[in-house]
């Protein structure tokens, strides 16, 4: 059977009058191995600044991909360049199937920022990275030195990451289990057997644990983490600005979106609001250091 080349190559990209942007698949060596980037770029004239969105770890990827794909297009619409891509070990990269590195994630930012940086146009380049992609986004930054970094609910240390991971995740099955049951409680303590303990997917959940878990509310928390990564860079003498997405679903960032509505199969995404803020507030953001005004204040300098 005869490859039809053709037919792939009108595949490889695609337009969208509608919003005025073009995305093209690019196949770049990015740390230890080939994978598949997405470039998103406006039909007309780019501006000179461009992005780089760092993904986050494990499952998160996924669950947080429909984010990215937002803010990319939304960038691209207001004239910015704005590439995605998979670390190694993800999607379809070279790597895929084989354990994830944590300094595959690092070492293919650091492959997609120079990518950015030789494309033609593009004169200033910034990172963009939600949860442990903002880690990553961060450390890239710094390396790199780029003069422009934006972090969606970000963490400090990668050890905040991973209990803000593990409570959220048990959180959300208890939720789900609470749904199904038809029940306002986040499983019942009646529950446990004699040893004090119930299995929940496979996790020896205690009494206490049960009670921990159930007194957290990350949209406090997780806002007193976002203020503490704001003083920590303003500290530092970063030029920071911080600004909040409320939104009632924001303690499930970063997992599974799709929600049941009513008896049927229907679906509802629960940050399909959420995301279009934070593309808002981050295209807002970007045009004001990055954009028009931005450049010709440059030049003035």
């Amino acid at each position: 059977m005869a490859l039809d080349e053709a037919l792939l190559e009108s595949h490889r990209g695609f337009r969208d009058d509608r919003s005025g942007i073009r995305e093209e698949f690019l196949q770049p060596t990015l740390g230890p191995g080939r994978t598949v980037a997405v470039l998103s770029r406006p039909q007309g004239p780019s501006l000179p600044a461009g992005w780089v969105i760092c993904h986050s770890f494990g499952l998160e990827q996924l669950m947080l991909h429909r984010l990215e794909v937002v803010v990319a297009r939304a960038l691209a619409a207001a004239g910015f360049p704005t590439l995605r891509f998979f670390v190694q070990g993800y999607g379809d990269s070279e790597t895929r199937g084989q354990a994830v590195e944590v300094s595959w994630h690092l070492d293919g930012t650091m492959d997609a920022i120079a990518l950015m940086r030789d494309m033609g146009g593009v004169s200033v380049v910034g990172a963009l990275g939600v949860r442990f992609g903002a880690l990553v986004a961060a450390l890239a930054a710094e390396r790199a030195r780029l003069p422009l970094l934006g972090l969606w609910q970000p963490f400090l240390t990668g050890d905040q990451f991973l209990r803000n991971f593990a409570q959220t995740a048990l959180f959300e099955t208890m939720l789900e289990q609470a749904d199904r049951q038809g029940s306002q409680r986040l499983g019942g303590l009646e529950e446990f057997g004699p040893e004090g303990w119930k299995d929940l997917n496979g996790l020896r959940l205690s009494r206490r644990a049960l009670d921990d878990i159930s007194a957290i509310d990350l949209r406090r928390d997780l806002r007193l983490l976002e203020a503490e990564v704001a003083a920590h860079l303003v500290a530092i003498g970063v030029d920071c600005r911080e600004e909040g997405v409320q939104d009632e679903s924001a303690p499930m960032l970063g997992q599974h979106q799709f929600r049941k509505i009513g008896d049927g199969e229907a679906e509802r995404d629960i940050f399909y609001d959420a995301y279009r803020a934070i593309a808002e507030a981050t295209v807002s953001w970007a045009v004001e250091h990055s954009g028009p005004a931005a450049s010709l204040r440059d030049r003035s300098r």
